[in-house]
């Protein structure tokens, strides 16, 4: 049983990991959130929104930092969700004395944020599907981890299993698919 939480844990600080990585995680800017600092070759700066040039084939602009943000609550919160295996740990990571912030809303909010990548065509095409089939989990993700927090003893009535259950089966699918398409887009 303890091996069966370690691994998704495992993968997702490997996946997070990746992610800042992949995502500048580790600024020379003095720390400053929000700023692109990519250039070319030619030492032209990059725009901080994504006109679906990197390597897409277009659609609306993006803004960048706002959908990484948003792409960073994503993640946290899938990483939280997947820890929440029993009425105890939604009283601990709820309780106001908590070093981490469930919050519901800020994931729904984060999703509806990520939207703009559904405007955004790969020019590999849809390598793990469509973004909103991955946006249309994490809503329904959310709403489910909403009500759960709602309820406070959601594994009484199997509404806690429900989403662990979701959160272990497209936690990784969402959040590769949700980096694709930020690449995709130029962020």
């Amino acid at each position: 049983m303890r091996t069966r939480r370690l691994f998704p844990i495992l993968m997702a600080v490997l996946l997070v990991g990746g992610f800042v990585t992949a995502c500048g995680g580790d600024d020379d800017d003095g720390g400053t959130t929000g700023t692109v600092a990519v250039t070319e070759p030619a030492g032209t700066a990059v725009p901080e929104t994504g006109d679906g040039g990197g390597g897409g084939g277009g659609g609306g602009e993006v803004d960048c930092p706002a959908a990484l943000d948003a792409a960073g609550t994503v993640n946290l919160t899938y990483q939280l969700m997947i820890q929440l295996y029993d009425d105890g740990q939604y009283a601990s990571m709820t309780s106001p004395d908590s070093p981490v912030d469930l919050d519901p809303e800020a994931f729904l909010a984060a999703v509806s944020t990520l939207r703009v990548l559904e405007s955004v065509t790969p020019a590999e095409g849809d390598l793990f599907g469509p973004i909103s089939d991955s946006l249309d989990t994490a809503q329904q993700a959310g709403e489910m981890l909403q009500q759960n927090v709602a309820v406070g003893t959601p594994f009484a009535d199997g509404g806690g299993q429900e989403l662990l259950d979701l959160a272990n089966d497209t936690f990784v699918d969402v959040n590769a698919n949700i980096s694709y398409y930020l690449e995709a887009a130029g962020c």
